[in-house]
This record gives C-alpha cells, sequence and structure tokens, in this order.
C-alpha cells in the first residue's frame, strides 16, 4: 500500500521513446499504489495541443527524445502557459536534471 494518500485519481502521462522504459515506469507507479490512468507516448510533438485537451496532473518526460530534449518540450508547454508538473527522467547527469529544473520542470 502507498504511503500516500490520493483524495482524487490522478491522470499522468509517460512520454519516453522506450517502450521499456515506458513499461518500467508504468511498473513501479503501480507497485507504489499510485492511483489513476497513465497514458503513454513515444514522442512529444504534439504535447502541449494533448495538455490543453487532457488535464493531466503530472507529466513524466524523459529527457532524450528523438529531435528534441526534454528542456525543449518544458519550454514549449510553459510558452502556451501550462502549469502541469513536469517530472524528468534521466540518467545520473546532474546537468541535465538542472537545466530541467531550470526550464520549468521538477
Amino acid at each position: 500500500m502507498s504511503p500516500f494518500a490520493f483524495d482524487t485519481p490522478l491522470r499522468l502521462l509517460v512520454i519516453d521513446d522506450d517502450e521499456v522504459d515506458r513499461t518500467a515506469i508504468r511498473r513501479h507507479l503501480i507497485a507504489a499504489a499510485v492511483p489513476g490512468a497513465i497514458d503513454e507516448v513515444d514522442h512529444a510533438r504534439d504535447v502541449v495541443a494533448r495538455l490543453v485537451a487532457v488535464a493531466y496532473d503530472c507529466v513524466i518526460l524523459d529527457h532524450h527524445l528523438p529531435g528534441e530534449t526534454a528542456v525543449e518540450v518544458i519550454v514549449r508547454i510553459r510558452a502556451a502557459g501550462l502549469p502541469t508538473p513536469i517530472l524528468c527522467v534521466t540518467g545520473p547527469d546532474d546537468e541535465v536534471g538542472a537545466a530541467g529544473v531550470a526550464a520549468g520542470g521538477c
């Protein structure tokens, strides 16, 4: 059972081009008993339109995507005025993590 209590189920969007990584994220969220819906996509091309259409509680975003980085995606999301929390997932690279936070990710 999760040590966290949620009043309502969460709506999460996982953006990662690697199916194995998306599956691992989903598996960990389920194991942590995070309630809600988990949507997955393998690219961030239409992320702004998707976030306008669907009220996600959080985006879990891989740093290395085909053709762009998480920082570039975060800049597009924030430029559209969308306040959705964004969690960047990357390897052990402090500079990448700092750039993601500076762009508006968590």
